[in-house]
């Protein structure tokens, strides 16, 4: 086994079972070569059949020939061969890297072409737009090595847009967020948010379409988190604001999109916490997969009927289409087994057929005062005969205070979870604060 990909021939998570479902087993613990103190790695992840790309956009760049250059951030791509090894981890740093760029704070892997997002980038004219942002999509070339071609940015760029804070792929479209940037209607609304839409060709990405929220308010962060297959686009704005008889601030929104035949997308529905009260933060996660979307409230302080208020214990809401209406519907609100104060459940969700893992990145994992913060637990459900999502695995962290679920990302067969505050590497060993590790299970 490679330098950074340790089989886990020992039991180094812990989890516990209900039924008699097959179960993910642990399998690989990933690091990123050259760790270094407050990488953060695996903030974000994502996992296709034969590829994991982790992202750590707080990582620095260490040049032999340079300054260091503080939170740059980086990808790690990690790729399975036809007989079932692995080849070392590939790094890669933007081109022309600058300080706190945050490279990797959004990611998306379709068909073996990765986008990855930089919102904290400076153009140019850093004056006129600092923050604009920007992103780049890799693929291989005719020798196996990922490229890039020029960065992805909008024709207009805007200062403190956050261009490339969440990105999406399909077969013919990237979808990249600028949740920060100002919009115009009859009055400028600060931090309302847009989705840029690029048309993929095989010369070029070209801007085709501005989204932007039908419902904006300031703040609203529309583009926090994107999901995007062929026909849909899901849009997530976890600041909306409701306003009625009553305004419940920062209750959150997500906003659903239709592609027509003529490649234009055009907006559909939106959904709201059926009782809101404010702060839920939903929208905070949002996953797609085929008729069934799942999305995080993080901040949701009732349990699934709406009572026993725990603060900031957290919730997942699971919507179907309904092949009569063609509506989204809530079928369930999932809560914590166990709800805790600030557990913070549904921060990350991750939806794949019958199969949804839910994190909760603050829950205490120890009844003791010094080791039971911010450890975290992951929650894996199956939907049952009666077309229920039941709880069938928790999966714990082997050691305390490393954020354990702080990303989740499920596919057939792989489930990847980020530890982004980890200290050790794959081994046990070389203590660094916040260096970050992620794992992989195999169902």
């Amino acid at each position: 086994m490679r330098k950074h990909l340790y089989l886990i021939l020992t039991m180094t998570l812990l989890f516990k079972q209900w039924g008699h479902c097959q179960n993910f087993q642990p399998f690989l613990t990933l690091s990123a070569p050259e760790r270094l103190l407050y990488d953060r790695f695996a903030l974000n992840c994502e996992i296709s059949e034969n590829l994991v790309v982790v992202g750590a956009p707080e990582g620095d760049l260490m040049s032999n020939n340079a300054a260091q250059i503080f939170d740059a951030g980086y990808i790690c791509i990690y790729e399975r061969l036809s007989r079932g090894d692995w080849k070392n981890p590939v790094k890669i740093y933007a081109p022309s890297p600058q300080e706190v760029g945050h490279f990797g704070q959004g990611i998306a892997l379709h068909n073996k072409k990765i986008l990855v997002g930089e919102p904290l980038y400076n153009a140019s004219d850093s004056t006129s737009y600092k923050q604009a942002g920007r992103a780049w999509l890799y693929y291989k070339d005719q020798f196996d090595h990922w490229r890039t071609a020029k960065a992805l940015t909008p024709k207009e760029q805007m200062t403190n847009a956050w261009f490339g804070y969440a990105v999406a792929l399909t077969d013919s479209n990237a979808f990249i967020s600028a949740p920060m940037m100002k919009i115009n209607g009859t009055k400028l609304i600060e931090g309302a948010g847009g989705v840029y839409v690029f048309k993929l060709n095989d010369e070029n990405q070209e801007e085709v379409q501005l989204l932007t929220s039908p419902m904006a308010t300031v703040g609203e962060q529309f583009g926090n988190a994107l999901a995007a297959n062929n026909q849909t686009l899901i849009v997530a704005a976890h600041r909306s604001d409701l306003n009625g008889a009553k305004t419940y601030n920062s209750t959150g929104a997500v906003y659903i999109y239709e592609s027509t035949v003529g490649g234009k997308w055009i907006f559909k529905q939106e959904l709201r916490i059926p009782m809101p009260v404010g702060y839920e933060n939903f929208g905070n996660a949002i996953s797609l997969s085929k008729d069934y979307i799942v999305v995080g409230a993080c901040q949701d302080s009732f349990d699934d009927k709406n009572l026993n208020r725990i603060k900031n214990a957290g919730a997942a809401y699971v919507y179907r289409k309904s092949k009569i209406s063609k509506k989204w519907e809530l079928e369930q609100k999932i809560v914590s087994p166990s709800r805790t104060e600030g557990e913070l459940f549904g921060f990350s969700v991750s939806i794949n057929g019958d199969k949804l893992a839910v994190a909760s990145p603050l829950k205490a994992t120890s009844k003791s005062e010094k080791d039971k913060n911010d450890s975290g637990s992951v929650f894996l459900y199956h939907k049952n005969k009666m077309g229920k999502w039941e709880l069938i695995q928790t999966i714990l962290p082997a050691t305390h205070s490393v954020n354990f679920g702080s990303s989740v990302k499920l596919s057939e067969k792989w489930l990847g979870i980020g530890a982004y505050r980890a200290e050790l590497d794959e081994n046990g060993q070389n203590p660094k604060i916040d260096a970050g590790l992620a794992y992989l299970m195999e169902y």
